[in-house]
């Protein structure tokens, strides 16, 4: 079911700049950048993508689609006071087309203009996994696929639970439990291999993190000519926030050049070491040279016996909100 609404995808392996790019893009006045929608995953599967749905189901869709919108680190799970807004969405669906897909698109589209813009920009980072379907699904569509330092990703990723602990500790505990060197490692992997598999795609754009810190305006330029849109400068002025090593600074509205190489000084050799192991090919791919590592034999060991419980608690706590874990687990290790 082909959907025509001009849309751009911001994916790649998580903390790899996705939504630095997303306010970038947003800053330019026709776009509308969406938070992390997670609707290929949470909200929707592959194999229900064209289930037919009822009222009712409709209107929780809508509903579910505008929560995680506006959500913050503060929000409880009470989509449906947005029922009102999804109603809005709805009535601009014929009723033999209510499809999970159509939702989702009329739900981008109302949205964006109610923000007065003409393009929508969904950053989920995990639609890594789902690109093939997307490509099929919006011939529209421009994908960017971000790539970074696996090193600095999972420093990134390490740190990332301080961000959250002094407001949701469910969350944070929960950010804690899915770090772990090994795991972390093979997702940036596999994200990194299913993105190569469309690396010559003409709606498939690939972009260096570090190259937009080193050269913002060449960068940006570059990317906004391959979505077809006008660059300006007031697109970096991005707010320095949401970073898992630095205090937000929202005044700050700059493209922060520091945020590259700090897992020289974060990580330890062990981290490291499994990182260049289980990552070698890719980082040398992407011209990210390897360094020499020295593990420590009991850092090791901690590693090794904290992996099956971290996975296990992973786990768990996917399987709350992934509607199909067995698929998910699939699209990342295949």
């Amino acid at each position: 079911m082909k959907q025509n609404h001009p849309i751009i995808f911001i994916l790649g392996s998580p903390r790899s700049g996705t939504t630095m790019m997303g306010r970038i893009l947003g800053n330019n006045p026709l776009v509308c950048t969406f938070k992390e929608l997670h609707f290929f995953e949470k909200l929707s599967t592959a194999s229900d993508i064209d289930r037919k749905l009822n009222f009712q189901e409709a209107i929780d869709l809508a509903s579910r689609l505008c929560f995680a919108n506006k959500r913050t680190l503060k929000s409880r799970n009470d989509y449906k006071k947005y029922n009102k807004n999804a109603f809005d969405i709805i009535k601009r669906i014929p009723e033999d087309n209510f499809f999970p897909i159509s939702i989702y698109t009329a739900f981008l589209k109302y949205t964006t203009e109610q923000a007065g813009k003409k393009i929508s920009c969904e950053q989920t980072p995990g639609y890594v996994f789902y690109l093939k379907e997307i490509l099929s699904l919006y011939p529209n569509a421009k994908i960017i696929n971000m790539v970074r330092d696996p090193r600095d990703v999972i420093l990134s990723q390490k740190k990332r639970w301080k961000r959250y602990y002094k407001h949701n500790l469910y969350l944070s505990a929960r950010t804690w439990m899915n770090y772990n060197v090994i795991t972390t490692s093979k997702l940036w992997t596999s994200a990194i291999n299913n993105a190569n598999a469309f690396k010559h795609h003409e709606r498939v754009c690939f972009v260096k993190f570090e190259n937009i810190l080193e050269n913002p305006e060449h960068e940006v330029q570059k990317i906004c000519d391959f979505i077809g849109i006008d660059y300006s400068d007031n697109m970096l002025n991005v707010p320095m926030t949401g970073s898992s090593l630095i205090p937000d600074t929202p005044e700050k509205k700059i493209i922060d050049k520091t945020r590259t190489l700090n897992w020289i000084q974060g990580l330890n050799q062990s981290e490291i070491f499994f990182i260049q192991k289980i990552a070698l090919k890719n980082m040398k791919q992407n011209d990210y040279q390897p360094v020499k590592a020295i593990p420590n034999l009991l850092f090791m060991s901690f590693y090794f016996f904290l992996f099956p419980v971290k996975l296990f608690f992973a786990m768990f706590f996917h399987s709350i909100d992934i509607k199909d874990l067995s698929i998910a687990i699939k699209r990342r290790i295949g």
